[in-house]
This record gives structure tokens, C-alpha cells and sequence, in this order.
């Protein structure tokens, strides 16, 4: 491919402006030297920002590129081979292309996968597995605790003399595989409140529900709320009191108040709309009109930019926070089918 050069200099305009004139996709196909590909679409990226946004005051071409060279492709695992791969060709620090599925979107999907391949090939050799001691010291640790010393126990008597422990534990309580215990899970998603936030006193109830209660075990889900795995039947009512008194006895796991959100711009310098905001009012919005029940299982996610923290593409009503302008926008980008 023949290029008619531009030097860049210190006022990077006029090489970004006939950076832009080429023909990337192109010189892709003509690269065989990864680091050049890396510093090629940083160029890009940077170029775009100087020329069309009017934005060339602090680049700095030569600096930008700086971790194209000082990536490191080494490795022992699946992991590594991932990272490796797109450390070179990913990100270099530029926020609108910081994950691997729009990397996938330019190589395409067949491309992505021989690269990845070619990659962990070169690596598998070098691997080492863990000896048998490690894994055997692993498989104790995560051994799941005794469960026959839960003992039998009706939750549905418990039930019949509390509508509101029955209402939490439609939604709430999941069946367990073994018929004495339940999962229990317990939502940071009261409405009007911030999605998966708790105070340092809530933290400590649900540590000490599960030291007492659960096996000393509990777990943070993607959903930002709280799981304590295996609870035998007999402690549920304890259990629900002890939250109802924490204000963490929220019922509504799956529901429609039961919104992933990202932390969206008030706390995320990547954020380009706010997200909290938008999940306290449609949470509030339909705990007022009391109809969740009435409209069942249903996932909303919110993210507030195209990174999609919130899983915003994966839900039954996904939204997306847009910056157009300088003023924040809202998209539906995805309404999955619900019913059958």
C-alpha cells in the first residue's frame, strides 16, 4: 500500500487530518507486526478526537501509544492468553474502545477467535498447572458445609402467620438441593434508594446472619444484592426478622424495582449520562402504582455509557445513558421477548 507520508509534529493537525484520509482497514490487512496494528488504531482514535472535535491542544501522538510497546503478552493461563491478546491490539488507554467485544466487532468474530488461538498456542507450552497439593487444599476449602445436621422444618406454617414473611419469601427464597435448606437473597434495591448500596451497620447484620445462621457464608451477586447460599428452613424467620429490623427485607428479587445499574456518571469518570437517578425514579415509579406483582419477573438494566456496566443489553428493557451534545440522553436499546 502507497502512503503519501506527513511527518507528525508539534501541532499534530495537519498529520492527524491526513491520518484520517487513509485507509485503516487496509494497512490492517498489509500488518503482520501486532505493535504496529496497536499504534495504528490508537492513531485512530486519536486523530478522530483531534480533527473532528476540534480537540488537538494537549495530544501528544508519540506518548499516547507508549503501552502498545510496553504490553505484555506472557502468560500460565486462558486468562493471560485473553489479556495478552488484547493488550497489544485493545485499548491503549483510550476510553470509547475499552472492551474486548468492540475489538471483536473491528477483527470480527473468525478473526478474533485465530488470534486468540494463534496466542494462547504460543503460550500453552510455557503453562504450568498447579500441583496436586494445591488443588486438593482448594477443594477443602471450598467443600460445602454438613448439611444433615439441618433439621426438618414446614416453612409454610410460618407463612400462615405472616402475609408480609410470605410475600418476601415468594420473591426472596429460592429452593435449595437439598430439601431442608433454602438460598436466601436479600435485595439492596429498596426503592428509592441507590441499586446495591448498604451501610456499614447492614454489612454488619448480614456478616452476622451469616456466621449464625448460614454457615458463615454469603456472596455478592452480578445483580448487586446479597446471597446467603445455604440457610436451613428453621433459621428463615430469624433471618427475615433480623432484616426486616435493617430495613434490608425488601421483597422484590426479579422484579421490576430490582434494577442493575452502573454507578453512571455521578461517581464514574467513563460515564457519559447518570444512571442512579434513572433507577431510583422508575423504582419509585412503580412501587407507588403497587404493580409489580401484577407485571411479575421482569429485568431492567441501566448503563451510562456504551461500556455497559449495567448489562444494559442483556435485559428485558435494557437502557442506555447517551451524551449528545453535552446534554444526557436516554436509549431503549434492547426489549427481549418476555413472554412466550
Amino acid at each position: 500500500m502507497d502512503w503519501e507520508y506527513i511527518e507528525p509534529s508539534d501541532n499534530p493537525y495537519d498529520f492527524c487530518s491526513w491520518f484520517n484520509s487513509t485507509d485503516i482497514e487496509l494497512c490492517s490487512d498489509d500488518c503482520v507486526d501486532e505493535e504496529v496494528l496497536c499504534i495504528l488504531y490508537e492513531f485512530s482514535d486519536i486523530c478522530f478526537d483531534c480533527v473532528d472535535n476540534q480537540n488537538c491542544d494537549d495530544v501528544t501522538l508519540w506518548d499516547e501509544v507508549d503501552e502498545c510497546h510496553d504490553s505484555d503478552d506472557g502468560g500460565d493461563d486462558g486468562t493471560d492468553c485473553y489479556s495478552g491478546w488484547y493488550d497489544c491490539l485493545g485499548v491503549c488507554d483510550n476510553k470509547h474502545r475499552a472492551r474486548i467485544k468492540i475489538l471483536i466487532d473491528e477483527l470480527g468474530l473468525n478473526e478474533a477467535r485465530r488470534q486468540i488461538y494463534e496466542h494462547y498456542n504460543s503460550l500453552k507450552n510455557e503453562s504450568r498447572l498447579p500441583s496436586t497439593d494445591i488443588i486438593k487444599f482448594l477443594m477443602d476449602e471450598f467443600s460445602p458445609p454438613d448439611f444433615s445436621t439441618a433439621k426438618e422444618h414446614d416453612l409454610e406454617k410460618d407463612f400462615i402467620r405472616s402475609l408480609s414473611l410470605k410475600n418476601w419469601a415468594e420473591t426472596n427464597l429460592t429452593s435449595h438441593h437439598d430439601p431442608n435448606h433454602v438460598i436466601v437473597s436479600v435485595s439492596l434495591k429498596k426503592p428509592g434508594a441507590t441499586p446495591g448500596d448498604a451501610t456499614a451497620k447492614q454489612m454488619r447484620v448480614l456478616a452476622d446472619l451469616a456466621q449464625q445462621y448460614a454457615y458463615d457464608e454469603l456472596c455478592v451477586s452480578h445483580e448487586q444484592n446479597i446471597i446467603l447460599p445455604h440457610v436451613p428452613k428453621e433459621h428463615v424467620v430469624k433471618i427475615y426478622n433480623k432484616l426486616d429490623e435493617a430495613d434490608l427485607a425488601t421483597s422484590n428479587i426479579g422484579m421490576v424495582s430490582d434494577i442493575i445499574s452502573c454507578p453512571g456518571m455521578d461517581y464514574c469518570k467513563l460515564a457519559t449520562a447518570r444512571s442512579i437517578p434513572i433507577a431510583k425514579q422508575i423504582a419509585t415509579r412503580f412501587c407507588e402504582l403497587k404493580t409489580e406483582r401484577d407485571i411479575g419477573p421482569l429485568k431492567i438494566k441501566i448503563s451510562g455509557c456504551i461500556n455497559a456496566c449495567g448489562h444494559h443489553h442483556v435485559g428485558h428493557i435494557g437502557i442506555l445513558g447517551l451524551d449528545r451534545r453535552g446534554v444526557e440522553n436516554y436509549q431503549i436499546t434492547e426489549v427481549q421477548k418476555i413472554f412466550s
